[in-house]
């Protein structure tokens, strides 16, 4: 796993039954590349790899311990951030007021999720999501989302886990 990925939280405890069963969301869904990193300098000044569409925040996160295993209770540091008009350089900002930052785990061969994570803000735009538990091996999705009046604004990743 790449020390450069990055993100943004949604959390809830999904059962299969319950996504066929509900009406789905509707919301901006941008495809991460976990490869390409998140917030990179680039001749002097960052970019805004990972956008939230609706939002214009862009996002940037990490796992706090390197070594993401299954059945491991493991965390990440999201980051939101805007760039600064005259430099480029990174602006830490909070999503609006009432928008709800969250991060759901999704295995789609297994067609079930994880329990719920926590999110926790630490500082202006920086925020601690913990029980980030991956219940076994294989691909897992991980959605970053910012809810705001039941609009989701998504950003997604796939990763794969030992």
């Amino acid at each position: 796993m790449k020390k450069n990925q990055k993100i943004l939280s949604l959390t809830a405890l999904i059962f299969h039954s319950m996504v066929l069963g509900c009406a789905q969301p509707k919301y901006q869904n941008v495809i991460i590349d976990p490869n390409q990193g998140s917030g990179s300098l680039q001749n002097g000044q960052f970019e805004c790899v990972f956008k939230f569409v609706q939002n214009n925040i862009c996002l940037s996160w990490d796992f706090e311990n390197q070594n993401v295993v299954a059945q491991k209770n493991n965390s990440i540091i999201l980051k939101l951030y805007r760039l600064n008009q005259f430099d480029q350089s990174m602006v830490y900002v909070n999503p609006d007021l009432g928008t709800q930052v969250k991060l759901t785990l999704w295995m789609p061969s297994m067609g079930h999720g994880s329990v719920p994570t926590q999110v926790t803000q630490l500082d202006v735009g920086t925020f601690r999501v913990t029980q980030v538990n991956f219940i076994m091996s294989g691909s897992w999705e991980i959605y970053f989302d910012l809810i705001n009046n039941q609009v989701i604004d998504r950003l997604t990743t796939s990763i794969q886990i030992q």
